[in-house]
């Protein structure tokens, strides 16, 4: 389940999020070298199961640039 999921996280996430556990470093590490893309770095950031799946189907919180519905049914879960 884990391995399924950092998989998914690694094709579609790791453009625009840190995620050190899968090696993903898609965003910026420094706020001076941001992009408008960059989400969230989940090495500092942590989230909750309902707002990650809460993200997942609505593109994010501030609708930024985060497309909605990268994973729905049971890939999401």
């Amino acid at each position: 389940q884990y391995r399924t999921g950092a998989k998914i996280f690694v094709e579609r996430c790791s453009g625009c999020h840190n995620l050190g556990l899968v090696g993903a470093e898609g965003g910026s590490l420094k706020p001076v070298n941001t992009e408008r893309v960059d989400g969230p770095n989940f090495n500092v950031r942590k989230e909750t199961r309902d707002n990650v799946l809460y993200a997942i189907r609505n593109g994010g919180f501030s609708s930024k640039y985060m497309p909605a519905g990268l994973a729905t049914g049971q890939e999401a879960e």
